[in-house]
């Protein structure tokens, strides 16, 4: 006899079950309720972006398994709270050891867990607007002989559709027809890709091409990002540095005492950021080749996700790729 198969529980529902587990209890005691609450209003503001993970995972067809680690920790935290209904209300020492438990949960829940569904998001959308870009291609304009544009609306911009985040207006620049302001994000990144057939041969060089808001910028001018520029098959990593998207900006090389490196040390190569004839400003991406035989895809973008702080005041124009 053949066993059935083993359905693997997403993390919507477990965490749809913890959510039912703390309904259940907070209405059952008056013991906890408040942490009960505060544990629900979380769990709550979670299970719509769970949701929509969920449907992008489908799409791109991921193991349900990538997860597992997480669903552990969240089937821990169901345990967790049916345990505290067993609590006597006149036991006021393990009610305090409780309460701090599920305030550690609830805690891990707001940093931790929330940072990484919003890096697997992030990761879905970017990788579901990629597939596309590749199989419909790039609209790149031409606006001047020997120059190609990807504009902002063609780039992958995380969150760049949530106006919290981002502002969109229409631009009078003949190669920026449209531009985005951001307004503040932790999570910066920006990515565009083109495939080599879509230019002529020639060896060219990518340029990601931004300017600064009316209300000046903030965030940028002691927090390095990171540039690169990919030719996907190629050997390595691709072309990566590290540099400030402030004029003239020094790395901030102040201690504390009770670290043993800099707050932030200075990230090696350091990109240039240069002003261009028409006022704004450009970092060079890398360079790559068309030409060949074989069709590549190239990778392109700017990226700060590992220190998160937050920042804004950058007007995003496009990538312009230009012959070398």
């Amino acid at each position: 006899m053949v066993p059935p198969p083993i359905v693997l529980k997403t993390v919507g529902t477990v965490l749809g079950e913890l959510l039912a587990a703390v309904m259940k209890i907070r209405e059952e005691t008056a013991m906890l309720k408040r942490t009960l609450d505060t544990l629900q209003s979380t769990l709550m503001s979670l299970t719509p972006v769970i949701r929509d993970i969920e449907r992008l995972d489908g799409d791109l067809g991921r193991s349900k398994e990538e997860l597992e680690p997480l669903k552990k920790i969240i089937e821990d935290g169901t345990k967790l709270v049916y345990d505290c209904s067993k609590v006597q209300w006149f036991n006021c020492v393990s009610r305090c050891r409780y309460k701090a438990k599920l305030k550690i949960l609830n805690d891990w829940f707001r940093t931790d867990f929330n940072t990484i569904m919003t890096a697997h998001y992030v990761r879905d959308q970017k990788e579901i607007l990629r597939l596309k870009k590749l199989n419909q291609g790039t609209n790149l304009l031409h606006p001047q002989p020997g120059a190609y544009v990807v504009t902002a609306r063609d780039l992958y911009i995380a969150w760049g559709d949530t106006a919290l985040y981002w502002t969109w207006t229409p631009s009078t620049h003949p190669s920026f027809p449209e531009v985005a302001e951001l307004r503040a994000v932790c999570w910066l990144e920006i990515t565009g890709w083109i495939k080599t057939s879509s230019l002529p041969s020639n060896q060219y060089e990518a340029y990601f091409v931004f300017s600064k808001g009316g209300k000046g910028t903030f965030g940028f001018h002691k927090q390095p990002v990171e540039v690169s520029l990919k030719v996907v098959g190629e050997e390595g990593d691709g072309q990566k540095q590290a540099g400030y998207l402030e004029l003239e900006t020094r790395p901030n090389r102040t201690y504390n005492a009770g670290l043993t490196r800099p707050l932030i040390s200075k990230p090696e190569p350091m990109f240039e950021v240069k002003r261009r004839p028409d006022g704004l400003l450009e970092v060079k991406l890398g360079g790559f080749f068309t030409g060949g035989r074989e069709d590549k895809e190239v990778q392109m973008g700017v990226h700060e996700i590992k220190d998160l702080w937050w920042k804004g005041g950058i007007i995003v124009q496009g990538i312009e790729i230009r012959p070398k």
